[in-house]
């Protein structure tokens, strides 16, 4: 200690002298020579060093417990759900395209030989009346497109289908290429004074808080994740884009939404309503596999209201198990609710092996801050009732809507509203065509029977003939006679005249005309039941379409459906939806065919009736 002192003092009084620096390195020189000469040699030096470092591990200052290392530090390294280092992504931002057949992705090289097994060359069906399957990948654009090389240098159409098929090949390949997708961060609550304005995507992106989308490609993965819940948001929001000016809005569909928005936005200072908007997707698919918080960004524009999103259709996914429920981000965020028949020791028991387990029991979702719970649901059919926060709740129903409408009477156009995403009502109804394949086998064994039965039937005759006896020939009941065309007479009904068929004028070689009929949709046989009671309702019915020519075929399905021809109401007029997804969608079975979901929109209302009607004049002097 005196010799440390003594360093010290010796280097101040060098420091007016010297300066700082010249001081601090006398002072260190001094020191340096202090610990050689002070140092233990050999064996007493290394016990000294390891006495040293146990007092200093025994010895706990007052400003190292306040500011050194605390605890805590080693429970963040056990923590199951702390940040773990990204993996470097798989493929850069510069190499993007490849070839589906010669793709680092395993998923992408699977789809091109789904492709590859359903998609026909066009050159082949069009040029040479031959199906051939697709083997030649095109140079510009990666995809499976022609049967060889040759069809591919024949086809001068393909040229136009070249840069959506290329940027759709970038697109899949950048989902999976491993980078942090951070345009998937979604943004939390809305401000109070923050106004949500729904005019495009651009706007909305900036109204609602979101991180700055820097490229092109990042503003279609984002619009393709997000178009189901703004599309319904786009509609519903007192800000929607779909009004009276542009003429997408109607009168009837003035008055319809603005019941459901006098519900949707209530008055500052109100008190709280106990309706629950019930927000009905008949027909799920797609939309039923999103995330729950995906679903929640509508409980951020619509906030102080509840709720209830159903999702029903034959193909929603319910999934099997908690486990199976996952975030967006691939970590678990919903719990399952104690069931109300089990006893304490039973939940202090499942409680004691989350515990020791570290498995948390509420585990929040990176992309949303409430947690989600599971909770009973019985409709009759698989069903799974999920409570993503307190202002939203998810029921998805894997049955027909048709089978579970009466579970959800009485209907009320304030707070009920129905949707359907690209329900198909023009296609080919698969029904009808199982119905009609069904009938032409059993009129084929129909026929089978009676060319069965009439040859038992004359089979005595035939063996009469053949032997010549009379006791043969007389073993059925009676002999058929021969009928004629033209009977000369007698008790005999003669033959059934062959069918006539109209006359084609306008070709005179033709002598008949072949009697086709239209093809049944699925407007009119599969979705003809759950139509009905959807108009019955007298709540609003919303569609989307992936294409022009889907929302044309859908319309003009909708409108022949009997029933539904003349009882509704157009509410929104069919159109482009503004909050369309931005990413092409390549089919499978034709690499030409690329549609962006939801791309169109129109909406329809049952139409009602004045039952008491204007009062006339018969009681106008009794009123």
């Amino acid at each position: 200690m005196r010799a440390t002192a003594a360093v010290t003092t010796a280097a101040s009084k060098l420091a007016p002298f010297t300066g700082p620096n010249t001081a601090a390195a006398a002072a260190a020189s001094v020191s340096g020579l202090l610990l050689l000469r002070s140092r233990p040699q050999g064996r007493d030096s290394r016990c000294h060093h390891q006495e040293h470092l146990q007092l200093q591990q025994q010895q706990r200052t007052f400003f190292g417990g306040l500011f050194g290392k605390k605890s805590g530090d080693k429970d963040k390294k056990q923590d199951p759900f702390r940040a773990r280092p990204s993996k470097p992504p798989v493929l850069a931002q510069d190499d993007l395209f490849h070839p589906l057949s010669q793709s680092p992705i395993p998923a992408m090289r699977a789809r091109g030989e789904r492709i590859r097994a359903l998609a026909a060359c066009p050159v082949s069906m069009s040029k040479y009346g031959v199906r051939r399957p697709v083997r030649f990948e095109c140079p510009d654009c990666g995809w499976p497109t022609h049967y060889s090389e040759a069809e591919w240098r024949e086809d001068p159409d393909h040229a136009q289908y070249v840069p959506r098929l290329r940027e759709a090949n970038e697109d899949e390949h950048d989902l999976r290429s491993g980078r942090e997708m951070t345009e998937f961060k979604l943004p939390g609550p809305q401000g109070f004074e923050e106004v949500v304005n729904m005019s495009n995507w651009d706007v909305f992106f900036y109204t609602r808080n979101h991180d700055s989308i820097e490229t092109e490609r990042s503003a279609r993965h984002v619009t393709k994740l997000l178009t189901f819940p703004c599309s319904l948001a786009g509609v519903l929001h007192e800000n929607s884009p779909y009004t009276r000016r542009n003429q997408r809005l109607t009168h009837e569909g003035l008055r319809s939404l603005i019941a459901l928005r006098q519900t949707l936005h209530p008055t500052l200072g109100e008190k709280p309503t106990l309706d629950v908007v019930r927000i009905f997707v008949v027909g799920a698919r797609a939309e039923s596999t999103l995330p729950p918080p995906i679903w929640d960004q509508l409980t951020y524009m619509f906030p102080g209201v509840a709720l209830h999103i159903f999702m029903i259709g034959p193909e929603a996914v319910v999934p099997e198990g908690v486990s199976a429920v996952e975030t967006y981000s691939g970590h678990p965020s919903i719990y399952k609710a104690p069931d109300a028949t089990a006893t304490n020791a039973e939940a202090s028991k499942e409680g004691a092996e989350k515990a020791a387990s570290g498995v948390a029991d509420h585990v929040g979702s990176p992309v949303s801050v409430h947690r989600s719970k599971l909770r009973k649901s019985n409709y009759g059919f698989p069903s799974r009732t999920l409570v993503v926060s307190p202002g939203l709740t998810i029921t998805t129903i894997r049955a027909l809507y048709e089978d579970v409408h009466a579970q959800f009477e009485p209907f009320d156009p304030y707070t009920d509203v129905f949707f359907a995403f690209s329900p198909g009502f023009g296609f080919p109804s698969q029904v009808a065509v199982r119905e009609l394949e069904e009938s032409r086998r059993r009129e084929r064994e129909e026929a089978e029977s009676q060319k069965e039965a009439r040859r038992v039937y004359f089979a005595g005759a035939e063996a009469g003939a053949e032997v010549g006896s009379k006791g043969a020939a007389t073993a059925r009941p009676f002999v058929a006679a021969d009928p004629t065309v033209r009977p000369e007479g007698g008790d005999v009904p003669s033959a059934e005249p062959p069918e006539a068929f109209p006359a084609d004028k306008s070709s005179p070689s033709s002598q008949f005309t072949a009697l086709t009929a239209a093809p049944i949709v699925q407007a009119q046989r599969e979705w003809a039941r759950a139509l009905g009671q959807i108009l019955s309702t007298k709540c609003a019915l919303v569609s989307t379409g992936f294409s022009p020519a889907d929302v044309e075929r859908d319309v003009l399905a909708f409108e022949s459906v009997e029933g539904v021809r003349g009882e509704f109401e157009w509410l929104i007029t069919p159109g482009e939806n503004v909050f369309a997804s931005r990413q092409w969608v390549i089919a499978d079975f034709d690499p030409r065919v690329a549609v962006k979901s939801n791309w169109g929109l129109w909406a329809v209302r049952g139409k009602r009736y004045d039952i008491e009607g204007p009062k006339s004049a018969r009681y106008a002097d009794v009123v």
